[in-house]
């Protein structure tokens, strides 16, 4: 398949297009996932189906593992429920590794995402996890 710049070097034009970064996939943490999923930076990616089918589960685990795993900061967009409760304690759960209701009193602390300090909170997960 030709790019736009082979069409335009056809025409003795170069140089003038960005150089496209290499597209590198990294794990997901799930090696079975792996062989059929390719994840990589930069990249859109959209999950749908049907509701109370585990998409919002999932999407929180792949974004904790991305985060935690490769240091990548990731948006989230909902148009099914409140980020407040129910986003941000799904995504601190999977950070933890447990589901909230097991979490120790500790884990209360540091699974409460805090808005003043909203990029810096998954790096802290990333190190509270180690």
């Amino acid at each position: 398949m030709r790019t736009a710049a082979d069409i335009l070097a056809e025409y003795g034009i170069r140089g003038i297009l960005p150089q496209e970064p290499d597209i590198v996939p990294v794990s997901t943490g799930w090696s079975q996932l792996d062989k059929i999923l390719k994840v990589y930076h930069p990249a859109f990616m959209v999950v749908t189906g049907r509701a109370g089918h585990g998409k919002t589960v999932w999407t929180q685990q792949l974004v904790a593992q991305l985060a935690m795993r490769q240091g990548w900061v990731t948006a989230i967009t909902l148009f099914e429920m409140r980020i407040k409760p129910f986003v941000a304690e799904g995504l601190a759960a999977a950070c933890i590794g447990k589901a909230k209701e097991d979490w120790l009193p500790s884990e209360h602390e540091e699974g409460t995402p805090n808005p003043t300090r909203a990029p810096r909170w998954l790096a802290e997960m990333r190190e509270v996890s180690k």
